[in-house]
Order: structure tokens, then C-alpha cells, then sequence
């Protein structure tokens, strides 16, 4: 019996074999790390310690997710899948993208595994991961300058990671802090971005710009909030409640759930705004289309029914006819 997996050939002993191992790494996934260990040895016995094992290729797949495992394990898992699995085309883009989900020490380790790696690769390959290489350490070296006070940089490096996709359901967290310093700066540049403007390179896949999107809110909810956590002036508080509320129609329908840090954020500079010079006609409506387009409104949003005026909702097609015509 032959079975496929991931575009790898295997014959019955093969996927005996890889069945045990995904079942022994999907197990220890659901425990604590202390016996990551043996799962760890155990893998490197029957995998990376065979150079004819079909299993190597396959092994980053099945590790990744697993955050309990060593760096090390996961960045030779990687190498292997990006120089070993010749049924997947890899480009610039989607080596960049598999790099960037290991740690930053995994992610060194790669930096030192890959280039004695790509002298046996098809000249197409190791052009696409020379290349991939050069994109990280550019990277890097762009938020060096955002962690030493670059306004300007720490966004480059943001949009960086989120055009390579690196966030995701699975990480939406934000790794690189935004220095003191330029806090503000950062947050008025993030307000004024569209993703239009700034979607993946022609490398990037067809799913991989499909998920496009997805990374850029992702990446927006891990930034923002800690961003979002100050007493803003009244221009950049403005800016936050016209950009977020009034343009994007942020939702604010989960406030009431703590982790939801995001909502919160926002809505704590609509109050601000509500109680400091009032909110204008726009940011009104705004609130009212998100009351009535929320699967469940969030409680602390009812006060919004009670403001009468204006009758009309300005921002809508057929509201902003009839008031012209009324003009």
C-alpha cells in the first residue's frame, strides 16, 4: 500500500512509522513540556539521525505548532523542509514566511544551518533561499534601528512581518515592543496605512495573498493595543476614533471579554472623546451601524440608543441623498 503525505511517497512501514510519530508529537502537544524530552530523542533517532529516512521532509509539518520543543529541533526540522521537500515549490516569500514562525533563537540557528545546505539545492532553490536570507537579515537589521528609536523603521519591520505573513490565529502576539520614545509616532504612521498599499510581492502564492488580509488585522490587534494604552492628545485621539471607528467600522462588540484588548482600547478613546469635546455626527452613526451589524453588541455600548440625534445617519448613501435634498 502506498500512501501520500504532503506530496511524499510512503509505503505501509513508511506511514506506520510517520503515524506514530504525529501521534506521539500530537500527544505531547496536549501535555506539559515535561516530557518533551523523549519526544524530542525519539524523533531524532528515527528521523535526523537517517539521511535515507522519507520522514524528513515531512517533519516540520508536524512539529511547528509544538512551541515546546528546543529551538534547535524546530530550526533543523525547517531546514530540512526547505531544502529536502522537492514536491513544494519554494520562493522568497514562502521561505520567509516558514522562518519567521520559528523563535528568534530558532530562527538564528537557520541563519547558521541553510547556507552550507544550499550548494546541493537546483539553482532555482537556492536562489530562492539566498534570497529569503538576505530579506531576513535586512529585516533584522530594520528593527534594529525601531529598537534603537526609529519611528520610521519599527513600521517597516511590522509591515515586514505582516506582508510575509508571520501573523496568524496562531500568533497574534507582538514580539518587537515599541520603544518609549516613539510610541506616538508609531501610532500615527500604523493609522494612516491601508493594506492596499502595502499587499505581498509578486512571489507570494495565490493563497498566500488570499491570506493577506487576515495578517494584516492580526497584525494591527498585536500592535495597537499597548499602543492605544495612553493618554492620547486630542489630535491623535481624534485620529484613533475617525480612523478605527468611523473609517474601518471596528465593531467593538466584545468588551466585555477580557482578553479582547483591542476593543477595549478603542473604546476607552470614544469615552474620552465623548467626554472631552463630544463625539461629532460621524463617529455617532458609526457606533449605531456597529450596535445593529454586531452578532452580540456588547452591553456597554446601549447608551448609543439613547442619543437622538442625528436622526439621519450621516456616512450612508441613501441618508446623505435625502439631507442633501432637505439642504
Amino acid at each position: 500500500m502506498q500512501a501520500n503525505v504532503n506530496g511524499v511517497e510512503l509505503n505501509a512501514d513508511e506511514y506506520a512509522e510517520y503515524k506514530r510519530l504525529d501521534n506521539l508529537i500530537r500527544n505531547q502537544m496536549n501535555r506539559s513540556g515535561q516530557d518533551s524530552k523523549k519526544v524530542e530523542s525519539e524523533v531524532r533517532r528515527t528521523v535526523l539521525e537517517k539521511p535515507e529516512s522519507p520522514l524528513r521532509p515531512l517533519l516540520w509539518l508536524m512539529l511547528w505548532r509544538n512551541g515546546q520543543f528546543s529551538p534547535t529541533l524546530l530550526a533543523q526540522a525547517l531546514a530540512l523542509q526547505l531544502t529536502e521537500n522537492n514536491i513544494y515549490p519554494v520562493t522568497p516569500y514562502s521561505a520567509l514566511h516558514e522562518i519567521l514562525k520559528l523563535s528568534p533563537e530558532g530562527v538564528k540557528q537557520v541563519q547558521t544551518l541553510l547556507p552550507p545546505l544550499l550548494i546541493n539545492l537546483s539553482a532555482e532553490r537556492r536562489t530562492a533561499l539566498h534570497e529569503a536570507l538576505n530579506q531576513l537579515k535586512t529585516l533584522q537589521n530594520i528593527e534594529a534601528e525601531g529598537r534603537n528609536g526609529s519611528a520610521d523603521a519599527w513600521v517597516e519591520g511590522w509591515l515586514t512581518r505582516v506582508k510575509a505573513g508571520y501573523y496568524s490565529h496562531y500568533r497574534s502576539s507582538q514580539d518587537e515592543v515599541v520603544p518609549e520614545a516613539t510610541r506616538l509616532q508609531v501610532l500615527r504612521t500604523l493609522l494612516t496605512l491601508t493594506p492596499d498599499d502595502h499587499r505581498p510581492g509578486e512571489d507570494a502564492s495565490d493563497y498566500e495573498r488570499g491570506s493577506f488580509p487576515g495578517a494584516w488585522t492580526q497584525g494591527m490587534a498585536s500592535v495597537l493595543p499597548s499602543l492605544l494604552n495612553q493618554d492620547l492628545p486630542e489630535a491623535e485621539r481624534r485620529l484613533v476614533v475617525e480612523r478605527l471607528v468611523e473609517r474601518q467600522g471596528h465593531p467593538l462588540q466584545r468588551l466585555e471579554y477580557e482578553h479582547d484588548a483591542l476593543d477595549k482600547a478603542i473604546y476607552r478613546h470614544v469615552m474620552a472623546e465623548r467626554n472631552g469635546t463630544g463625539l461629532n455626527l460621524t463617529t455617532i452613526a458609526a457606533l449605531r451601524r456597529s450596535l445593529i451589524s454586531a452578532y452580540r453588541p456588547s452591553p456597554e455600548l446601549k447608551w448609543v440608543n439613547d442619543v437622538q440625534t442625528p436622526e439621519l445617519n450621516p456616512g450612508e448613501a441613501w441618508s446623505d441623498a435625502f439631507l442633501a435634498k432637505l439642504d
